[in-house]
C-alpha cells in the first residue's frame, strides 16, 4: 500500500530521507514483517542505530542494519527462555509459522540475527538493572563480579541479620530447643551460619565455544563466571596436583 515509516521525525517528514535496505525485516511477536523505513539524513540526523532504538527497534548490527527486532519481542523471548526454557531455534520456528503457516513462502532466515540480538538484549538488561548507566565510569568501569546478585537467603550482616546476632545465646539461635539439646555440639548459632555445599553444574558445557575470537562473550567476569584468562592461568598452575577426595 506504499506505507513508509520515517525515523527521527515525529511529524513523519524529513527534508532528506534515506531509504533503508530493500530487504529490511522486522521481527515482532506475531511474525517476521517486511517494512519500508526511511532514515533521517538531514541536519537533525543521528546514527542509524539510534534512530531505530528511538522507535523501539533493536538493530541486529550497528553499521548497516537490515534486520531489527521490536523491544516487545526481545522482552517476550527473554522471559519465555528463562521461565519455560524455550530455545532461540524453537522460538524462531514459531515466528516463521506465524508469518506463513504453509511453509511455502517463508522469509529468509533471520535466526542468527535473533541469536545476536537476544544476547545483546540480555547483556544490556543486566547492566541496566545494576545501574551501570548511572555510574560516571559507565559500562567500561564495571568491576569483576559487580553484576552478580547476592543470595537473599544467605546471612549478610547489616542487611538481613539483627545487630546483636553474634551475642545471641545458642538456645535462641536453633530451630528447635529439643534439636539443640540433641545436637548442641555442632548446632551453635545455627540460624546465622552460612552453609556451603557442592553440587555438579551440568550446564557449564554451554560455556564451551569453538573459538573466543569468533564467539566472544559480553561482560566476561562481571557476573557469576570468572574471567577466562586468570582462571586458565590458575588451573594450569595446579594441573600437577592430586585431586582431593570428597568421600567421607
Amino acid at each position: 500500500m506504499g506505507l513508509r515509516i520515517q525515523l527521527n521525525h515525529l511529524s513523519n517528514r524529513c527534508s532528506n530521507p534515506m531509504p533503508c535496505h530493500h530487504d529490511f525485516r522486522v521481527l515482532h511477536t506475531n511474525g517476521v514483517h517486511e517494512i519500508n523505513l526511511d532514515f533521517c539524513d538531514c541536519e537533525r540526523g543521528t546514527p542509524r542505530y539510534i534512530q531505530l532504538l528511538c522507535r523501539q527497534l533493536f538493530p541486529a548490527t550497528q553499521i548497516n542494519p537490515r534486520t531489527c527486532a521490536t523491544f516487545g519481542l526481545l522482552k517476550q523471548f527473554h522471559l519465555l527462555n528463562l521461565t519455560s526454557k524455550v530455545s532461540a531455534y524453537d522460538y524462531y520456528r514459531a515466528l516463521e509459522r506465524l508469518t506463513d503457516n504453509t511453509g511455502v513462502n517463508l522469509p529468509k532466515s533471520r535466526y542468527r540475527a535473533l541469536m545476536r540480538m537476544g544476547l545483546q538484549w540480555r547483556h544490556l538488561k543486566l547492566l541496566k538493572r545494576v545501574g551501570r548507566g548511572n555510574d560516571p565510569t559507565g559500562v567500561s568501569g564495571t568491576k569483576p563480579g559487580e553484576l552478580a546478585i547476592l543470595c537473599p537467603t544467605c546471612p549478610h550482616p547489616g542487611k538481613n541479620l539483627p545487630d546483636d546476632w553474634k551475642s545471641r545465646p545458642a538456645t535462641e539461635q536453633c530451630v528447635s530447643f529439643l534439636l539443640f539439646r540433641l545436637l548442641s555440639h555442632f548446632l551453635s548459632r545455627f540460624l546465622y551460619t552460612l552453609i556451603v555445599c557442592m553440587d555438579a553444574n551440568f550446564r557449564l558445557k554451554n560455556q564451551l565455544v569453538s573459538n573466543y575470537s569468533v564467539d566472544p562473550g559480553l561482560g566476561i567476569g562481571w557476573a557469576y563466571m570468572v574471567d577466562r584468562k586468570p582462571y586458565e592461568k590458575y588451573a594450569l598452575s595446579h594441573a600437577n596436583e592430586e585431586d582431593v577426595s570428597s568421600s567421607l
